[in-house]
């Protein structure tokens, strides 16, 4: 009987705190030299953001770029972010409060892979087939995405001149 009862309260507790869910049966620590996986490495400031609710767990964003470090960006690029970790955020001011708005991201061309490392890696097909010809999110699944103040940088131990 006290099986059952554990089990409810464990239910309700998903039910009533549905944010804190997670795909992930471990976390992946962010490891720095992802970074060297990066096709694209920019500054940008989020010019738009869309969550996309009929695919698992992303995002669709805009950046008006302000300073590329490595590869070659136009003024303005869309990106797709896959979060394996259910961490898209529903809307634009609740990106903007996590994040912020001026960022630096490290992102893939669309046929490269993401970097992979946990026992519990998942990374599903896109509903949308346009969505394939989209940058991603530089994010090994289970782990945080490549995407950063300038001050993240820094208490990274990391400076601008390391993203090249």
């Amino acid at each position: 009987m006290n099986y059952i009862k554990c089990v409810t309260v464990i239910l309700m507790l998903c039910l009533a705190f549905p944010s804190h869910a997670n795909a992930c049966i471990m976390a992946v620590p962010f490891e720095v030299h992802d970074i060297a996986k990066a096709d694209i490495v920019f500054l940008g400031k989020l010019r738009s953001y869309e969550r996309l609710p009929n695919e698992y767990s992303m995002a669709k964003l805009q950046f008006d770029v302000q300073h590329t470090y490595r590869g070659k960006a136009s003024k303005f690029i869309d990106i797709v972010w896959q979060n394996s970790t259910y961490g898209v955020p529903l809307d634009k001011e609740k990106f903007l409060q996590y994040y912020g708005e001026e960022l630096i991201i490290g992102i893939l061309n669309a046929e490269d892979q993401l970097p992979l490392r946990a026992p519990s890696a998942y990374i599903p097909g896109y509903k949308n087939q346009e969505l394939k010809t989209y940058p991603l999110v530089l994010q090994a699944p289970c782990s945080s995405p490549f995407m950063f103040s300038k001050e993240g940088l820094h208490e990274l131990g990391l400076n601008e001149a390391d993203l090249k």
